[in-house]
């Protein structure tokens, strides 16, 4: 008639333990997603920021480099006596990889860094096609150019005295080679 009957004391020590691990993973477990999901919020807050920051700068950048190819072009009335001003514009202030003048036929006039082997050549990409259909300022989509290197060709009209369109100036930009960042 003697029944054994449980022992207390180990099952509320059990019980007890059981609690204190169960709320501890939950608590972990709970601050581990908090933490991630701030650690998340933190990083796309700083490179959404850094990406504004970039678009900015690269916004003034181009935005320069248009106004410094505008007045070049406007000294250039004529497509035969532009290298002096091609040498210039792309030593003054390093904003262009390489400076040319194409004339209204598609035909490269002049370059700097001066290549004999270029110049005279036609020229048949599309972004120099978009630049002679638009007779206005124009910065390209990113092209293969044909020295297989990347790069962005930004435009400035150059006009007669009496505005007849004779071409265009266009400064060449190699993206990977970027430093104004």
């Amino acid at each position: 008639m003697f029944s054994k009957k449980p022992f207390l004391r180990p099952m509320l020590i059990l019980l007890t333990t059981g609690g204190v691990v169960l709320t501890s993973l939950l608590l972990s477990g709970t601050m581990l997603l908090f933490q991630r999901n701030n650690i998340e919020e933190s990083l796309l807050d700083s490179n959404q920021a850094y990406a504004r920051k970039l678009a900015d700068t690269t916004d003034r950048y181009l935005t320069f480099a248009q106004r410094e190819l505008a007045w070049s072009a406007a000294s250039v009335r004529s497509t035969s006596f532009s290298q002096h001003e091609v040498d210039r514009l792309r030593l003054q202030s390093g904003m262009f990889n390489s400076v040319g003048v194409v004339n209204a036929q598609s035909v490269l006039v002049s370059t700097s860094p001066y290549l004999p082997a270029l110049t005279g050549v036609t020229l048949h990409s599309q972004a120099n096609q978009r630049a002679l259909a638009a007779r206005s300022p124009l910065i390209s989509e990113p092209f293969t150019s044909v020295a297989g290197n990347e790069m962005i060709l930004l435009s400035q009209p150059i006009l007669a005295a009496d505005g007849r369109y004779l071409g265009y100036l266009g400064g060449q930009y190699l993206p990977e080679k970027a430093e104004f960042c």
